[in-house]
């Protein structure tokens, strides 16, 4: 981004699909934009849902999407922050 890193939540939930993340998305660019917040804005999610899962099995979805997810984030690409079904 040319104003720096990446900053956005990560949702997960079967209510999470391609149009509530883009939504998301442009809402996160214009909050950033009237705060004068400088960074670029990200907004990402599963359909996963953790309410009616055991914890072993939020755990290895978590793992596994994390493992994926560090090849695009870090301190000068993406401040992934938490959003709805992350805690």
């Amino acid at each position: 981004s040319a104003l720096g890193p990446y900053e956005g939540p990560l949702h997960l939930g079967s209510h999470v699909n391609g149009g509530l993340i883009k939504a998301l998305g442009f809402d996160n660019v214009f909050s950033n934009a009237l705060t004068g917040y400088d960074v670029g804005s990200s907004v990402g999610g599963s359909d996963f849902n953790p309410f009616d899962k055991s914890e072993a099995e939020v755990q290895r979805f978590c793992q596994s999407y994390m493992t994926e997810l560090a090849k695009y984030v870090g301190p000068d690409i993406d401040h992934p922050t938490m959003g709805m079904g992350v805690s």
